[in-house]
């Protein structure tokens, strides 16, 4: 998911105005201004020895296009508790990134080299907003 703002503290997951689908800027390039969440499912071995080891990836594309406009990859080590069971978070800064023209985007992520999974987003310019004439 795309969120105005996340962070994970104490292995909680705090997330600000998420399922962002639909940025509107005056103008483009015009940064992306969001932060992307994953949540992720430990295996059964993982589950039973109580860490994830993962290498992990992800970009993003313009629908129909191969070039990425963003690569990201890194690896994750999590210690699963009882209270969360299988599921960990992870959250990725994309503020700076920037969108070089409207349209539809593919934000894909992969765990261990297998795609876990897509989520689209569209670009548009923001409508023009029109002053009034009190005084």
């Amino acid at each position: 998911m795309l969120a105005d703002h996340a962070e994970i503290r104490e292995g909680t997951l705090a997330v600000l105005s998420g399922y962002i689908n639909q940025l509107q800027r005056d103008s483009y390039p015009s940064l992306l201004r969001v932060y992307f969440v994953a949540v992720t499912e430990a295996d059964s071995e993982e589950i039973r020895i109580g860490t994830v080891n993962s290498q992990f990836e992800f970009w993003c594309e313009r629908r129909g296009q191969t070039e990425a406009i963003l690569r990201g990859s890194g690896s994750v080590e999590a210690h699963l508790s009882g209270s969360r069971g299988g599921y960990f978070p992870m959250v990725f800064d994309l503020s700076l990134v920037e969108v070089p023209e409207p349209g539809e985007y593919v934000l894909w992520f992969s765990i261990d080299g297998l795609k876990a999974g897509s989520y689209t987003f569209y670009a548009d310019t923001a409508p023009a907003m029109e002053a009034s004439g009190r005084s």
